[in-house]
């Protein structure tokens, strides 16, 4: 389809964020997930049936929501990696080796991690379990 669709000038717009699943669950999560991988890798315009459920036959606004997220993955995985001197880093390994310190206490390391290099979800929560758990209990005891 495609490949057509190039051919003849139109954009392409396949039903990627769907899947089997019947209710916003896990099976949902990874299957609209791998649809909407694979049309974007293979460079499809726009990726269609963001918040559809069994097989798109039904919209759901939570998946609505999850698919926005896994949108925000699928844009960084297509981005891609950019490979040049600065960053690949070879001096500043060798500095670190021969000072014998860490990757972390460098300016390089810091300026890269800012960046926007890794994928930072709104949704997913990626607290260590301590912290996770404080802003749990912290929320219990607003919300009585």
């Amino acid at each position: 389809m495609n490949q057509l669709a190039r051919f003849y000038g139109v954009p392409t717009a396949p039903g990627g964020y769907c899947g089997a699943s019947k209710t916003a669950d896990a099976q949902s999560g990874y299957e609209h997930l791998y649809n909407a991988m694979l049309e974007a890798l293979i460079g499809s315009d726009i990726i269609g049936s963001a918040g559809s459920l069994d097989n798109a036959l039904t919209s759901c606004y939570a998946m609505l929501v999850i698919d926005n997220e896994l949108s925000s993955v699928i844009q960084r995985t297509i981005r891609g990696v950019e490979v040049n001197e600065d960053k690949l880093a070879v001096n500043v390994i060798a500095e670190v080796i021969q000072s014998q310190s860490n990757f972390l206490e460098h300016k390089h390391t810091r300026k890269h991690l800012r960046a926007g290099e890794l994928w930072n979800p709104v949704l997913s929560d990626r607290q260590t379990y301590e912290k996770w758990a404080l802003s749990k209990e912290k929320l219990k005891k607003e919300l009585d």
